[in-house]
């Protein structure tokens, strides 16, 4: 634990600068892939179904159900695309030895709907940081080459730039920066929809 905190720390730096103005495609550029073993691979991604649990009931966090459907091109709900995410846990740790994936991430595959749908917790910002809480997200076909997408912000964090708030405004439910609902039972809700790339 205290071994895993001293690295966080050590490369929180480096991270910083990697995502700054997180806006947040904060890590690798648009099209390049993440841990493809661990996912495709090890992750059983090809078989996800488009509803998929990222977080144990146990794991320590405020609920959240990450939902959105992904569009195509001429803006129709696309089915079979792959959706992975993931993010830091509630202290702002991804919590992973270095060099491996993070605990906290998960595969979806479209319904005929367009639809997908994480069962997490909301991730907090990183400790030493400059950095919005963020949810980091990528979509794949089996025939095209992985695409990183804006990463998640959530609406009323303080570490969110004005400069990417007005930026993000107008683009609706596919803005890179959506408010959490709460619901009835306690839980939080947030709705993301995303559009694949043009060139698909």
């Amino acid at each position: 634990m205290r071994r895993s905190i001293i690295f966080a720390f050590l490369l929180g730096p480096v991270v910083s600068r990697l995502s700054a103005d997180v806006g947040v495609s904060a890590g690798p550029v648009e099209g390049g892939p993440v841990y493809p073993k661990d996912r495709f691979n090890g992750g059983g991604a090809r078989e996800a179904p488009w509803s998929t649990t990222i977080a144990d009931p146990s794991e320590a966090g405020e609920k959240l159900t990450l939902t959105g459907t992904v569009f195509d091109k001429e803006n129709q709900p696309r089915q079979g695309v792959t959706v992975y995410a993931y993010h830091t846990d509630r202290r702002g740790l991804y919590r992973y030895r270095p060099w491996s994936p993070p605990q906290l991430r998960g595969w979806t595959r479209t319904d005929a709907q367009g639809r997908y749908e994480f069962h997490t917790i909301k991730p907090a910002p990183y400790p030493w940081g400059g950095t919005a809480a963020h949810v980091h997200m990528t979509l794949a076909l089996p025939d095209k080459i992985e695409w990183w997408v804006p990463g998640l912000c959530f609406a009323g964090d303080p570490l969110l730039s004005d400069r990417l708030i007005d930026q993000e405004s107008k683009k609706g439910l596919f803005a890179s920066i959506q408010p959490l609902q709460p619901q009835s039972d306690g839980t939080l809700r947030c709705v993301r929809d995303l559009r694949i790339p043009s060139d698909w």
